[in-house]
């Protein structure tokens, strides 16, 4: 089961605000599979340089 083309457009839209902000995101939304519905928790963290410029995004995903 791969993700649906509008949630990995979310995840890259969410990504890139972390980026551009600094500031962590968070999505929570209800994914089907063959088991039945999953509601999915979607966080991510900013890692910061030296700089403090964002270097990198930490994403943790949980079902819940």
């Amino acid at each position: 089961m791969g993700c649906p083309e509008h949630l990995c457009k979310l995840w890259e839209e969410a990504i890139d605000v972390v980026f551009e902000t600094g500031q962590a995101q968070q999505e929570i939304f209800e994914l089907q599979s063959e088991e039945g519905a999953v509601t999915l928790d979607w966080r991510l963290y900013p890692e910061h340089n030296q700089q403090g410029e964002v270097d990198s995004v930490l994403c943790v995903s949980r079902d819940i």
